[in-house]
Formats: structure tokens, sequence, C-alpha cells
């Protein structure tokens, strides 16, 4: 029960408290203090609550919405001595600590510093609440994940040049900290300019160093370097062999039609690198990678993601199968073409996951979209009995929970079964890879439903939590035991707003229904 148990706290902590009969005023505003994402480890032993303190007691503001970072806080509570919080080693209390995942078996947190524009990485022994700093400056998870876990003693990063620019992290302090020297230069009669190119001059535009991708082993202390790369989203496979990440490429010239406000200026080049022998792949040389979109096969033998060539339209690209070994293959059935979703910031959406190790895809045939396995001997659509467009709301790999016409559906490779009418489902999201988060498919296990009377919750096994719940898997990184998020607040990361700190909700969490 304690995994549900946290779910019941997410769920307290995001209840407003009866506040004095008087009007709130801007100064109860800034006092605020509020919680943030909530998660559990695999053996249900720790868990981590994250805390913002108040906004008015921050050291600086010149991090424009980014400022909630450094009022993070992390607090850890052992579940197997009757919830006694467990003191933290971190050194300087007034920086913030933004808590990232759990290693696979649920002995160490990976945690984020962030001391006023410097931004480090640790690890913390929940046991002993010792925290060793790696001394490494990461690629916050702003649009995808940047840390991972690839067993439990060695950490994958994708790292940046401490002068280099992060265009989320410095949106609030890195231009005017920058302006004063190219006015001096000015003054002084030098040329002090920002160059744009286009056509022929397209890539004239300034760049910044790259960054690398680090695979870190705690034991030994031992850093590799994966690749020479700008990443900003990485997912590790199942059984650790591999990690695919998307890096930044050249510019794109910019298309005739709406701008959307999450296109990227840059190709996002696909890099898929062996973890055991360090051979780096680029399996589409020429495609750019949409984003919120990379998912392993159970087996870890293929990769599904969706591309376009060049700055075709999104609508035109293709989704893809890749191997470890860098071959790519095409998932183009006749007849059927890609069904596309729409971010919350209007951009493109491809959606997709896996059953067994055949990929999952939205495709629309004449007036309908459906679900479609893309299997050796063709399509098959796995939704066909189901009345209109369905949404994927959590699968295992083996069995897809679905919704339709309001109503849940366990979808399987060759059959379709509706589920009761008063069944609602409970879906906890994993809150550790930026804005992919809220668009990822998360696992089954991380779902339960409510009876109508919210008076049980039962898995999709039909288990029904009394006295016993049912053990996480612990054996990688990218099964079950990858960490989940239990507040009522929005994600870590990803683009919040931009037009004040303290209407910005915390960060943390996943939207959480309770």
């Amino acid at each position: 029960m304690r995994r549900f148990a946290a779910l019941a706290v997410g769920c307290v902590l995001s209840v407003p408290l009866p506040s004095a009969a008087r009007p709130f005023t801007v100064s109860d505003l800034l006092a605020q203090e509020r919680f943030g994402s909530v998660q559990i480890d695999s053996q249900q032993r720790w868990l981590i609550v994250q805390k913002f303190a108040r906004w008015d007691s921050a050291r600086r503001y010149d991090m424009d919405a980014d400022t909630i970072l450094g009022l993070s806080r992390v607090h850890v509570f052992d579940l197997a001595n009757k919830g006694a919080e467990r003191s933290l080693d971190f050194g300087d209390a007034t920086a913030g600590y933004v808590p990232a995942s759990l290693s696979p078996n649920g002995e160490k947190l990976a945690v984020y510093r962030i001391a006023g524009h410097e931004v480090d990485v640790g690890v913390v022994t929940l046991k002993s609440g010792q925290v060793t700093w790696l001394g490494v400056t990461p690629r916050l998870p702003m649009v995808g994940r940047t840390l991972a876990w690839r067993d439990d003693r060695r950490l994958i990063v994708a790292t940046r040049r401490p002068e280099a620019l992060d265009s989320f992290f410095g949106y609030g302090w890195l231009a005017q900290s920058r302006l004063p020297p190219m006015w001096e230069t000015a003054a002084k009669g030098g040329a002090a300019v920002s160059a744009f190119g286009s056509g022929r001059w397209l890539g004239l535009r300034a760049k910044g160093p790259v960054g690398a991708l680090l695979s870190i082993d705690l034991e030994s202390g031992r850093r590799t370097v994966l690749a020479d790369e700008t990443v900003i989203d990485l997912e590790v496979s199942p059984q650790g062999a591999s990690v695919a990440a998307l890096a930044e490429g050249e510019d794109l010239a910019p298309r005739q039609e709406l701008a959307r406000a999450d296109e990227s200026v840059r190709r996002r080049r696909l890099v898929v690198v062996d973890l055991e022998t360090g051979a780096k792949h680029a399996p589409l040389p020429d495609g750019d990678v949409i984003t919120r979109l990379l998912s392993w096969a159970p087996s870890g033998d293929h990769l599904l993601v969706f591309a376009r060539t060049a700055n075709t339209p999104w609508r035109e690209g293709r989704y893809y199968q890749v191997a470890p070994d860098g071959r790519a293959e095409a998932l183009a059935p006749p007849g059927l073409t890609p069904a596309m979703d729409g971010t919350r910031f209007k951009g493109a959406l491809a959606r997709g996951t896996w059953l067994g190790d055949a990929p999952v895809v939205r495709l629309v045939s004449g007036q309908r979209d459906d679900w479609w396995r893309i299997t050796k001997t063709g399509p098959v659509n796995v939704t066909k009995d189901l009345p209109g467009s369905a949404q994927l709301l959590a699968a295992d790999g083996r069995t897809l929970l679905m919704q339709a016409d309001g109503r849940l559906w366990r979808v399987g490779a060759h059959s379709a079964r509706r589920l009761p009418k008063t069944a609602q489902p409970r879906i906890i999201r994993a809150t550790d890879a930026g804005d992919r988060s809220p668009y990822a498919t998360p696992r089954l296990q991380a779902a339960v439903l409510v009876d109508g009377g919210g008076a049980s919750l039962t898995t999709l096994a039909g288990e029904r939590f009394g006295a016993a719940p049912p053990r996480r898997d612990s054996r990688r990184p990218g099964s079950t035991a990858r960490p989940a998020g239990y507040g009522g607040a929005r994600r870590p990361w990803g683009r919040g707003r931009r037009d004040g700190g303290p209407r910005r909700r915390a960060a943390g969490g996943s939207h959480r229904q309770c």
C-alpha cells in the first residue's frame, strides 16, 4: 500500500487549507510555500517529497520563471521506520535542490543543485543521507530527459560547458549579462552585432560550444564521453545496452506558414550509442526527429521515432524503426498516413508505443484514425472494434489501456475488451523527462482503476489493493522502477509561464486528479 499511500499524500498536499477571514494580499502570495513532485522508490521504502520555499526568500530573481528551481528542497521519509524523515547532507543550505530520478534498486537518488546561475548533479545515498557531487554541468531536462540510470552504479548525463548557452535556464539573465560588453565595444567604435543568416548564409548564426554525453561510473569515478553532442533528450534501452539521444544540429530555414511556439530553429539529429562498445551511429543522417517520442521496444532491439526530411511539414514525416546498430526502417503502410496530435503549444505530436516487439502507431485510413500494429506480415488495426478515436493511456508491451467514447478498454495484439462502465483510471506519470513527460505513454503498472464510488483501487490485473501491495520490478532503469510523480503540481521542467514567477505552478509532479 505504500505506493498508493504516497498517492494519497500527493492529493492531500494539493488541497488548499482554510485561510483566515481577511483579504489575501500580494505579501501572502509571495510568502506561500508549496509542494511539488512526490516519488517512491522501487522497493517502496523511501518517499521523496519536493517542497518549495517562500518566493520572497529567493536569493536572486534574475532567472525569470526558473527562480522556482532555486527554492526547491528535497525531503526523504523512511516508510520502513514509521515515516521518519532522513536528514540529508547537501552542504549549501542556501542552494536549490531538485530531485531527479531514483536508481533501479531504489537506493540512490540523483539530484540537481541550483546555486545562483551554477548547476551541478549529485547522488544521494538514501540509507545514509550522504551526497556525492559529480562536478559536471548538466543540461536541465526542459525539452526531454537529460539524465538516466543505466544501472545501479552508472549514470548517463547530457552535459554542457558552463559558459555555453542553455536557452531555457538562461532565459532571464544570460542576455542581460552579455549586453554590457557589447555596448562597450560599440561605444569604442567596434562591431557589436548578432548575425542571423538565410539562404546560402543560413549557417551564419553563431553557435556556442557543444556539450557532451557522459557515462559516469559512481563506484570507480570513471567518466566516459559517449558523444560530443549538445543533447536535449535521451532514453536508455530497457537492458541498458544502448542509449538513444536527440542532439542539436544545423539551423533550419523558416517555412512560409504560421510559426508555432515550440518549433525549433535547429534540426534534431538522432544519435544511438552502443554502451558496451562505444560505437556511435547516426541512423537518419538527413532526418529532423520530432521531440516527445523516443520509445524502445521491451526487448531493446528497436527504437521507435518519427522524423521528417530536411524542413518539410511534419505531416509529411514518417515513423521509423531503428536498430541499435543504426539501421533504420521507415514504417509506411500503403494507404495509411500518420495521425498527428497537437501539443499545448500547438506543435506537432506523434504518438507510438509497442505491443511485443511490434510498434503501434496512430494512422489515418479514410475518415478515421486508429492504432495500428506494424508487423512483418503487414499492419493490423488493433482498435477497429473501439467506437471512434481511441486515446492511449498506458501500456506495458503486452497490453494497451485505452479510452474511447468515455469507456476504458484493454487492447491486446489480437483482441480488445471493454472494462466496466464504473471504472475510472488513475495514472501515475513520470516527471523526469521535461516536456516529453506529459505526452510519453506511462507504464501499465502505473495505472489503477477506481470504482464508481471511489472506495477501492484495482490494478489492471484485477488485484484489489488490500493488505499487500504489488512489488515493482527493479531489474533495469527502463522498467517500472522508473520514478513516478504523485504531486498535484506541474512537471518540474518544461516551458512554463514567462509572465511572473509566483503565478507559475510549483515544479514537479504530474497533472493529477485526486
